[in-house]
């Protein structure tokens, strides 16, 4: 989600801090995708992690196969993002 809010943060102030055509609303499109993927994340935080048992251990055990598998897809699920915001842009 750090990355994410990070993301918006940095796309939003290129935009305000640039004039049209360059920015003024440049990036409104992947800004408006990257607050869907936040809300996602946000949805998925308070589905698994609201209650204790269904939280990640917060030891980082290498026996561990949840966490690596979770580490795993959260690493995926951004890449992809990350390409379609890049696939987006090119096309633009």
């Amino acid at each position: 989600m750090w990355v994410l809010s990070r993301m918006i943060r940095s796309h939003q102030g290129w935009d305000w801090s640039n004039p049209p055509p360059r920015g003024g609303g440049r990036h409104a499109e992947e800004i408006d995708n990257l607050w869907r993927a936040y809300a996602n994340c946000q949805r998925l935080y308070e589905r698994r992690c609201r209650e204790p048992q269904n939280c990640p251990p917060t030891s980082n055990n290498a026996g561990d196969s949840n966490a690596s598998r979770d580490a795993a897809a959260a690493t995926t699920a951004l890449g992809i993002l990350l390409t379609i915001i890049t696939l987006g842009a090119a096309g633009s």
